[in-house]
């Protein structure tokens, strides 16, 4: 059985009370039953809406922090992405049991062209998760539509009749 100081102890309980059981326990290594029961013999125990709203701030918090973290991988990928399409490209080529390596002063077209598509879908999941709009939306307005068509087809008839 560990024994702990009581600063050890102190800081376990204020984390408790803080952030709840499993982050406390988590963040000190201590078990959430002993924690919990130190908090009780101090008078300080937490109820289960203070723990669970805690709980829930502490986990909202650190999902912002690692969604923050992914924008930023995502967008040096991104960048690492375009770099590569003019910086030197090793292919590999098997012959029979053998496998060669190739470089290439700069990546061939469809190289380039898988990392183009990958740069576009790595901006793209960038904008989603900054909540920016991904897409494009036209509208067109129906009559007018209707009427650019009927004019091409009646210029198309025109041109037949001579």
């Amino acid at each position: 059985m560990a024994t702990y100081t009581d600063l050890q102890r102190q800081e376990a309980i204020d984390l408790y009370l803080k952030h709840g059981t499993a982050e406390a326990a988590r963040q000190t290594g201590i078990t959430g039953r002993s924690i919990v029961r130190w908090a009780k013999a101090s008078g300080m125990s937490q109820d289960k809406a203070e723990q669970t709203e805690a709980a829930r701030e502490a986990l909202a918090l650190k999902n912002a922090e690692t969604r923050e973290r992914i924008r930023v991988m995502i967008l040096e990928k991104a960048e690492d992405i375009l770099n590569r399409m003019d910086q030197p490209h090793i292919d590999y080529k098997a012959a029979g049991k053998d496998i060669h390596k190739v470089v290439w002063d700069t990546a061939r077209s469809g190289d380039v062209k898988n990392y183009a598509v990958s740069f576009a879908v790595l901006l793209d999941k960038y904008r989603l998760e900054m909540g920016e709009v991904t897409g494009r939306v036209e509208t067109v307005d129906v009559g007018t539509a209707v009427q650019v068509v009927t004019d091409e087809v009646a210029r198309l008839r025109e041109r037949r009749a001579v």
